[in-house]
């Protein structure tokens, strides 16, 4: 029996040693699988344990720069390595203040989970550094030079491209000043000229006063658009979404086109009562329909029509269509009906235009979530239509927008401060004023001499261009707001300056209306209307100081 014990033992001793060998070279393989995936990184590879020293590294890291093989050595500190990469003047960020850049660099390493780079011999090398639950860091190094040579290059094109929409914003900035100010006295001449006044022209002047209004406006219209197309391609477009009844944008489109369509001979027409609404820009809505029907209308034939339709168009969205009884688009112009600039043969005829119109409406169109197309047949007419997101919910906005009439401003009796350095332009202000009863006009070349003369006659309402010689028409603003007797007089912005950013600065400036060039009479009138309304309120007894 104590032999068949022995022999029992014997056998379950084997067996642990077999066991215990099986589980050694397990584990000898598990730990050579780790250290072949550690191997494998695709980049550097340390350990560090609890007391910072490193216990392993692969050899991808000890040929990535700055550490080396010579500056990394199993059981060496974290600050060890750093101090001899250092010494060995491979860090020449740290050359400077060595001290600081190791205290600034251990803080990292012991306290974050982050990336570094380092910027070495004219490679990066990517720091990723990560706590383990036994106290230690997994350092991972990855050289990332190709990816930030990538990244720089990117970098300065987006900068460069940023500097050209600059220059190009600042040009178009200029040259919508330098083109508002002639038209300034062209428009608000023409429109003086234009008024109701019994006896002041004979009809031949009045017909040659109205071709220089209307001329004045379609240059106006072209240098707007021009600004709006290059606006949109240097991404500077800005819109203003919100619930649109379709109904009372094309009411007050046919309202706007009838005078025209019945001057070319042209019916002017719409279908369905209420189509419904959409989620877009209400102004740009309005530029889109305009256009459409403005060169439905002119490249029709006389007797022709120009109907609007609208309607749903899938699910989500309303489409807006005009149809004309022109000629049509005859198939080889097709190709370029987007196209800015092009008239599709159209500059060979009497019909005004450039061409502009129809491709800002398709970026207007794509820019608020839209689709535009069309439909032709050459000889018989043409069918425009583009979608839009359909909108429901709350009532749509009330797009007429009447301008009120401007009672209190044609009646007369108040006082007025234009400061102005252009000559032709205080003239125009001038003529309009003394067209009305009783009106006193007060007028400074400069910023200085206009607050001098609103110090001694304290005017009702002042009028202020912006670019004036001295100091701007902002700083002119400032100073009044500081001056008692002078902050609650209203100030209406009259100026050239007329691109987004600029309507959207002089109106976070505070400036009472923000008026652009070339004067619109009607809306300059309508703004002092207000403003006077406004002075009244504030003095005993509404009446006005001349």
């Amino acid at each position: 029996m104590r032999y068949g014990v022995i022999a029992a033992l014997a056998a379950g001793t084997a067996f642990l040693i077999v066991q215990t060998r099986r589980r050694e070279q397990e584990l000898q393989r598990a730990e050579q699988r780790l250290r072949d995936a550690v191997e494998a990184i695709p980049g550097g590879f340390m350990l560090f344990d609890a007391d910072d020293r490193l216990v392993h590294i692969n050899h991808n890291d000890s040929s990535l720069p700055p550490v080396g093989s010579d500056f990394a050595r199993t059981g060496d500190t974290f600050e060890t390595i750093l101090r001899r990469t250092i010494a060995a003047g491979r860090i020449p960020e740290a050359a400077a203040d060595p001290d600081a850049w190791v205290a600034a660099r251990l803080r990292r390493h012991r306290t974050e989970a982050g990336n570094t780079l380092l910027r070495v011999g004219g490679r990066v090398v990517e720091v990723i550094e990560r706590p383990t639950q036994e106290g230690g860091v997994v350092t991972l190094r990855f050289d990332v030079t190709e990816r930030e040579r990538v990244f720089e290059a990117e970098r300065l094109a987006r900068t460069a491209a940023d500097a050209a929409n600059r220059a190009k914003s600042e040009f178009l900035s200029r040259m919508s000043h330098e083109l508002r100010t002639p038209l300034n006295a062209i428009i608000g001449f023409a429109q003086i000229l234009t008024l109701d006044r019994p006896g002041a022209l004979t009809p031949d002047q009045k017909e040659n006063s109205e071709l220089i209004l209307n001329s004045g406006q379609h240059l106006l219209n072209l240098v707007n658009e021009v600004l709006d197309l290059a606006g949109i391609e240097a991404g500077r477009l800005k819109l203003s979404p919100e619930r649109v009844a379709v109904a009372d944008v094309v009411s007050l489109a046919l309202a706007t086109m009838k005078p025209v369509a019945e001057k070319a001979g042209v019916t002017l027409t719409a279908g369905s009562d209420n189509p419904g609404a959409v989620r877009a820009d209400l102004q740009r809505l309005r530029q889109i329909l305009l256009n459409l029907l403005s060169n439905a209308i002119k490249y029709n034939r006389k007797g022709g029509s120009v109907s609007i339709g609208a309607g749903p168009s899938g699910s989500a969205s309303l489409r807006i269509s005009v149809s004309d009884t022109g000629q049509g688009i005859a198939p080889e112009r097709e190709a370029q009906l987007f196209e800015p600039f092009q008239r599709l043969g159209a500059e060979h005829t009497t019909v005004e235009g450039v061409g502009i119109g129809l491709a800002l409406s398709k970026k207007l169109v794509e820019a608020m979530g839209g689709e535009i197309g069309y439909t032709t047949k050459p000889g018989e007419g043409s069918t425009f239509w583009f979608d839009l997101p359909a909108e429901t919910g709350a009532p749509a906005v009330d797009v007429s927008m009447p301008l009120p009439e401007p009672v209190r401003a044609k009646a007369g009796g108040y006082s007025v401060l234009y400061v102005e350095d252009n000559p032709t332009n205080l003239r125009l202000m001038a003529q309009l004023l003394h067209a009305l009863p009783g009106v006193a006009l007060f007028s400074a070349p400069s910023g200085t001499l206009g607050i001098d003369l609103a110090i001694a006659h304290q005017p009702d309402i002042v009028v202020l261009d912006l670019n004036l010689p001295g100091m701007s028409g902002y700083d002119v603003l400032q100073r009044f707001k500081a001056l008692p007797e002078m902050r609650d007089t209203p100030v209406i912005a009259l100026t050239a300056a007329a691109m987004p950013a600029d309507v959207a600065r002089g109106t976070a400036a505070g400036f009472f209306r923000y008026l652009t060039k070339p004067l619109d009479v009607p809306t300059f009138l309508a703004a002092v209307d207000v403003a006077l309304a406004t002075t009244q309120d504030r003095r005993t007894g509404g009446t006005v100081r001349l």
